[in-house]
């Protein structure tokens, strides 16, 4: 139950984190190349809306895409495993899974897909729980290395802060997403950190299947 609340917690997270106002990297060539063709596009907020990726992201060197059995079966290969007690908890359109992600091991992997296409999206790690502190030196190692690796896609990064001295960052790639957080469990006061995936094809996609099934059954 803690990990459906984690994940809920997040999800608030992000809402939050879109709202924030720094954006602190701007690639000046990937601006001009993507605004070209397109003189409406005049702010970073639209720069970022009209993305047009050419490719999915990717989690652990596997691209974000295909059904969640085809997902699954990657993640499987790479050793991380199903967790079929937790997934059971969770609502549809979720799986949870449990493996080693940057050396640390038995963490909670979810990856989110499309109920009705079964096409993955997007996939949240969560890191362990520990004190502020190091939770902090967490976000801080990870936070440039996310810059240095994605460096040739990255088109502006997005920072805010939460209550209780939580963190959130936005790394948007011309391919999706990837959101850095420091966030704490309420009650508890202990700190941990997540790493969301989140691939700009499959996730419009998913939006465009859900839209026309709310829309199918009016």
């Amino acid at each position: 139950m803690k990990v459906l609340a984690h994940i809920i917690i997040f999800l608030f997270c992000l809402t939050f984190a879109q709202k924030a106002n720094a954006s602190n990297y701007v690639s000046n060539e990937r601006v001009e190349a993507l605004v070209k063709d397109s003189a409406e596009t005049d702010s970073l907020d639209a720069l970022v809306e009209n993305r047009n990726p050419k490719r999915h992201m990717t989690f652990m060197g596997i691209p974000i895409t295909g059904t969640i059995d085809q997902f699954s079966a990657k993640l499987k290969a790479k050793g991380i495993s199903c967790d079929y007690k937790v997934s059971a908890r969770l609502d549809k359109g979720i799986r949870a899974f449990c493996g080693t992600f940057m050396g640390e091991t038995y963490r909670t992997i979810v990856v989110n897909y499309n109920p009705y296409t079964k096409i993955v999206y997007e996939v949240m790690v969560f890191l362990g729980k520990c004190t502020y502190t190091q939770a902090w030196n967490k976000y801080i190692k990870i936070y440039p290395m996310l810059v240095n690796k994605y460096q040739e896609e990255l088109l502006c990064t997005e920072e805010g802060d939460g209550d209780n001295k939580a963190k959130y960052a936005f790394f948007h790639l011309e391919d999706g997403d990837i959101a850095l957080s420091l966030s704490y469990e309420d009650n508890e006061y202990e700190y941990y950190n997540v790493v969301c995936y989140t691939d700009l094809i499959n996730k419009r996609k998913n939006k465009s299947v859900n839209d026309q099934k709310v829309y199918n059954d009016l």
